[in-house]
């Protein structure tokens, strides 16, 4: 299983350095870009966010009353303003907390996004270095941060970046486990996949990478890891629980939001964002191409597909488990939202910087 590696994953080193210098020039670019449209209300869907999250801060009411997302997002943006009330309180200020959100709740939203968008390019780099090697981790991140979906919805208070980044985190349990097994390491991706549901309800799909590990990888087997193994899968929704209360203290509004949110996926309510079929798999690939994911990397995601494929279909089943399907997932709906496949993101720029590992590999060999 060594045959995809193009340096040895337990040396950090320099990869990490160059991995730190994307995530600076990422923050560098994107600083003022929390400001845009300022001092307007901001994106059409961050008042989904913002607003439950100002509600809960100011009344101590944990319930959003908006259960179209779950409330991680929510919940972590509560405590920020929270904080930030309790700190100007302490200095003599006005407090954070008026009667209505304010323009500055939404920037503020805004730079917690940034910075879980920036965890998300580090954790695409330790993915990277523990499936491939620190060369493959580095180019995923670069790939990464040059797309045009993670451009947009980095700065923009929504689930999807929180998702993108527990669903990587996950991922790099998964490139662990490939390698060695430890009850820690069950216990961290159950819990991983439990934050990626719990921002986004179809991130269960987060939970395949770490389930083909445990089958594929190493050979340690026996009872012990079985049950290793079914402790990851409970702590998924215990996890999501834990994050996402009301779906079983409020369990008749949980399942009503559901099923109506059943229906607009299937609906053609939506100029511009529903297919003409039943399913919306084409549309989404034309959508990504159009404005998700540059053309030439996408080419080099398949390269890189092909290569591990043929070097170590373990892996690749693992890098490839999750990505297919939310895409199989979303697809399977009449409308479509590009921003829903802002989850598979870090996955494919992986694939990407496997292409270019892999090409470079073969050119060596020719040249050699």
């Amino acid at each position: 299983m060594r045959g995809a590696t193009d340096d040895k994953p337990g040396r950090p080193g320099w990869g990490y350095i160059a991995a730190v210098a994307v995530l600076l020039l990422f923050y560098a670019l994107r600083y003022e870009a929390a400001w845009y449209s300022y001092p307007f209300g901001g994106h059409s869907d961050e008042i989904f966010i913002v607003g439950p999250a100002f509600r809960v801060a100011s009344t101590g009411d944990l319930h959003p009353h908006f259960l179209n997302y779950p409330t991680l997002n929510c919940y972590a943006l509560a405590a920020v303003f929270r904080v930030i009330d309790a700190g100007s309180r302490l200095i003599g200020g006005a407090g954070f907390l008026p009667e209505a959100p304010t323009p500055d709740h939404f920037v503020v939203g805004r730079y917690m996004i940034m910075l879980l968008s920036g965890l998300t390019l580090l954790a695409v780099a330790e993915f990277g270095r523990r499936l491939v090697g620190p060369v493959a981790g580095v180019l995923a991140a670069a790939f990464l941060v040059i797309s045009p979906l993670f451009t947009k919805y980095s700065f923009i208070v929504s689930v999807n970046p929180a998702m993108a980044l527990w669903a990587t985190a996950s991922g790099v349990i998964a490139a662990t486990l490939l390698r060695r097994r430890s009850r820690l390491l069950y216990v961290l991706g159950g819990v991983f996949v439990g934050l990626t549901v719990g921002s986004k309800y179809i991130g269960v799909t987060a939970a395949a990478p770490i389930v083909l590990a445990h089958f594929l990888g190493g050979s340690e087997a026996g009872p012990r890891r079985v049950r290793d193994l079914l402790l990851c899968l409970a702590l998924i929704p215990i996890t999501f629980l834990a994050t996402m209360p009301y779906a079983v203290l409020d369990h008749g509004a949980f399942w009503e939001t559901m099923a109506q949110v059943r229906e607009l996926q299937d609906s053609a309510n939506y100029p511009g964002h529903h297919a003409d079929s039943s399913t919306s798999h084409a549309e989404y690939v034309a959508a990504m191409l159009k404005g998700g994911y540059l053309l030439w990397p996408m080419v080099l995601a398949g390269v890189g597909a092909a290569w591990l494929l043929i070097t170590d279909w373990r892996r690749a089943l693992v890098l490839v488990a999750h990505p297919l399907l939310l895409f199989a997932l979303v697809g399977g709906y009449r409308t479509y939202w590009l921003r829903n496949l802002l989850g598979l993101l870090p996955f494919l720029a992986l694939l990407s910087a496997c292409g270019w590992v892999g090409l470079a590999a073969l050119l060596r060999r020719g040249l050699g």
